[in-house]
């Protein structure tokens, strides 16, 4: 109901109510107060009521087709090749400029889970399993001294013992986005490659969305054909926070 309340943009609830002074105002605090941005704020909230009123399993991966056809829009827009391939539907005629009308999502994610060999069970926490050496994140979840930890029940065989659950507590900003007591920072630059087969990208998606939800500044996107390491335009980057107060 609050959430309603908020984003009435439809006037379900509210009719006759103008929001482009509210929203005028917020901007302002935070000297964003643009009519460009006041109108994008807008259409946003519209389209969060019209399409997305909560993430559902049922919904989840159409969110994810809207976040990977912005990606395929701009890396058209800047030349970039793109195949035929991995269920993405061009719409290509002569008279026309080639676009993209559509992709298959359990295509492409299938797709991008064949681009490289996916690690080996128990992947991250493989410290001692077939010999395996410490992983990066067996050293990320060890001791200042360098000594590296198994982090996950599975592994250990036994229940974590508050020091490593503190560690894995801290690994995961979600879990201090609602603790009023923890000092967050204001605006969000998130990158998290299309072609990604390390990291899923409910992991970045699930961010970005309960950091809109709290009303930080997000601005996520995923870069087209970039995997798990690569060219996350660092330019545009600094580009970003020169726009930042």
């Amino acid at each position: 109901m609050i959430k309603r309340l908020i984003f009435d943009i439809d006037e379900t609830l509210i009719k006759g109510m103008n929001f482009y002074y509210p929203v005028k105002e917020t901007l302002k605090k935070y000297n964003l107060s643009t009519k460009e941005n006041i109108n994008k704020f807008i259409y946003a909230m519209t389209t969060y009521e019209k399409y997305f009123s909560a993430y559902t399993k049922e919904n989840y991966l159409d969110y994810l087709k809207t976040l990977l056809l912005n990606s395929l829009d701009k890396a058209l827009m800047q030349d970039i090749d793109i195949a035929d391939t991995c269920g993405i539907v061009f719409y290509d005629e002569s008279q026309y400029s080639r676009c993209i009308v559509d992709i298959n999502v359990k295509d492409y994610l299938r797709c991008v889970a064949k681009n490289q060999t996916l690690k080996f069970p128990p992947a991250f926490d493989s410290q001692g399993f077939f010999n395996n050496s410490p992983s990066a994140e067996n050293k990320a979840f060890g001791l200042s001294d360098g000594t590296t930890l198994n982090f996950t029940e599975f592994t250990i065989g036994h229940a974590l013992p508050d020091g490593l659950k503190q560690r894995i507590k801290m690994m995961n900003p979600m879990n201090y986005l609602s603790d009023s007591s923890a000092i967050k920072a204001q605006h969000w630059y998130i990158r998290h490659g299309a072609k990604d087969r390390d990291t899923g990208f409910q992991i970045s998606m699930n961010l970005s969305a309960k950091l809109s939800e709290y009303g930080y500044n997000v601005n996520f996107f995923l870069p087209w054909d970039i995997a798990h390491t690569g060219d996350y335009n660092l330019n545009e980057l600094f580009n970003w926070l020169e726009t930042l107060e």
